[in-house]
């Protein structure tokens, strides 16, 4: 711990802190302390207020409520992120293109974009991914794991894109529009797994 002025600072890290307290509570997490414990699923936790947050999982507890929409956040942390879809704000940016987004780790995830790392590795074919959500949506490809399905029909899709799309067959929508005509279509038609120009009907497809 070094005292400078009217902050302690982490030796490690170099967090500065107001009160030594504060500095110790910090520290617990350098050192791979989890003093704090679930009393329903035994998760350990560093900070007291990492619990108590923790505890709202299993309580159902949103205590932070939005106060445009009503929508309601286990911590306030979440509902600060959450009111920037209200107020338009994005206060982080990419240092490479400037592109500004609303939450931290979406920098991190858009930086790959630039750098052509791709870190997520498929542990079948090696195939690899720029972002673990891509990973996971892959691996699908190697079982027959179907986890989004219809709640009209009871049919199962690998992906929820593909419920999605299925359930206009229950709706009649017809988000896809002819813009040389009045005709709609409840999905946009492919050939192959290119999507067509939104002017090509099933008549024009050979």
């Amino acid at each position: 711990m070094a005292h400078e002025g009217n902050s302690f600072s982490c030796l490690i890290c170099k967090s500065e802190f107001l009160h030594p307290t504060d500095l110790k509570e910090h520290m617990k997490q350098h050192k791979g302390e989890k003093p704090y414990s679930c009393s329903v699923c035994n998760k350990e936790f560093a900070h007291s207020g990492d619990l108590i947050c923790h505890m709202r999982k299993h309580t159902g507890e949103k205590p932070f409520s939005c106060s445009v929409c009503n929508k309601n956040f286990f911590t306030s942390s979440n509902l600060r992120v959450h009111a920037r879809l209200h107020t338009g704000e994005r206060p982080y940016s990419c240092s490479v293109c400037n592109k500004t987004f609303s939450q931290k780790n979406q920098v991190n995830v858009h930086s790959i974009i630039h750098t052509g790392e791709r870190p997520y590795s498929c542990s079948v074919c090696n195939k690899t991914f720029t972002q673990v959500s891509s990973l996971y949506t892959h691996q699908k490809m190697h079982t027959d794991e179907k986890p989004f399905s219809c709640s009209e029909c009871k049919k199962e899709f690998k992906h929820r894109s593909a419920l999605k799309r299925h359930m206009s067959v229950h709706t009649g929508e017809k988000p896809f529009g002819c813009p040389m005509c009045s005709e709609a279509f409840s999905q946009r038609l492919m050939r192959g797994p290119v999507p067509l120009p939104a002017p090509y009907h099933p008549s024009d497809i050979t």
